[in-house]
């Protein structure tokens, strides 16, 4: 006997517990889509730790009232997931540094969307508030993202910031680090270009013998018939074909749809295949 979510939802109405533990297992059974706005009423009501596991799986509860649920409840983990997931980055950054206090999800935040409003929009908020910590903590964990020269033009004059001299010698020093990092990469990079640049043209130059017992990659007869002459299509990756046997797979080809190639058949379909 199936029985009809809607009717024990109906039936258990008066006991939204009851209701709660009923949709966990609908859900778990990828089931119950049509009650994903209830189910989120009902775990910001009695299961917040299971709230965010849900919002970030489902994706058939409306936003803007999962929204308005964690924002009158002040659930801020939650509502900031929901203001990225909606595109209001700039507010879900506010909550991070105005509300929250947590700068490094903040940070984390900017580089995940590599936004220079974003990160423009950050600097701005840290620096007006004129916390020496978080500008210290601002420029040691971003300073590889943003220019620290910005930040520290930013800062009033008044304001002290301590070990600010300590901190700008380790930024360089990191800057001097990814610097090398990256021209090690390039150079390593360059060399392997340049080996198998020196093996493709060994390749290339390299001659092909064709003799009485080679065959045509695509009919597998010899290439060479004594009773008559044909011509012969050969290509540079030492595979070679009569000349008609490669003009009917490529109206075979046109036939069927697939735009026709002038390369090699033989590694057209090992390419394919891979």
């Amino acid at each position: 006997m199936v029985v009809n979510p809607a009717d024990v939802m109906t039936k258990i109405a008066r006991e939204p517990r009851l209701q709660l533990a009923y949709l966990k297992k609908l859900f778990e059974r990828n089931e119950g889509d049509e009650y994903a706005d209830q189910m989120v009423s009902l775990l910001a009501e009695y299961d917040r730790p299971q709230l965010l596991p849900f919002l970030r799986k489902s994706k058939h509860y409306h936003t803007n009232r999962a929204l308005e649920i964690c924002s009158h409840r002040k659930y801020d983990d939650e509502r900031v997931f929901l203001l990225v997931k909606s595109g209001n980055r700039r507010e879900a950054l506010n909550v991070m540094v105005q509300q929250q206090n947590r700068l490094d999800k903040a940070i984390d935040l900017c580089r995940e969307h590599e936004d220079d409003e974003l990160w423009s929009l950050l600097v701005n908020e840290v620096v007006s508030s004129r916390s020496p910590a978080n500008i210290s903590q601002l420029l040691a964990t971003a300073g590889t993202s943003i220019d620290p020269l910005g930040i520290i033009e930013k800062i009033p004059e008044d304001l002290e910031i301590p070990g600010l001299r300590d901190l700008l010698v380790k930024i360089l020093r990191d800057y001097e680090t990814q610097v090398m990092l990256q021209w090690c990469c390039h150079s390593a990079t360059l060399d392997d270009v340049r080996g198998m640049s020196d093996l493709f043209y060994k390749q290339a130059n390299r001659a092909t013998h064709y003799g009485q017992r080679s065959v045509c990659a695509i009919c597998r007869s010899k290439l060479f018939l004594e009773e008559k002459r044909e011509e012969l299509q050969l290509f540079g990756c030492g595979h070679a074909v009569h000349s008609r046997c490669f003009e009917e797979k490529t109206r075979r080809d046109s036939h069927l749809g697939t735009i026709p190639s002038k390369d090699c058949p033989v590694c057209a379909e090992e390419d394919g295949m891979n």
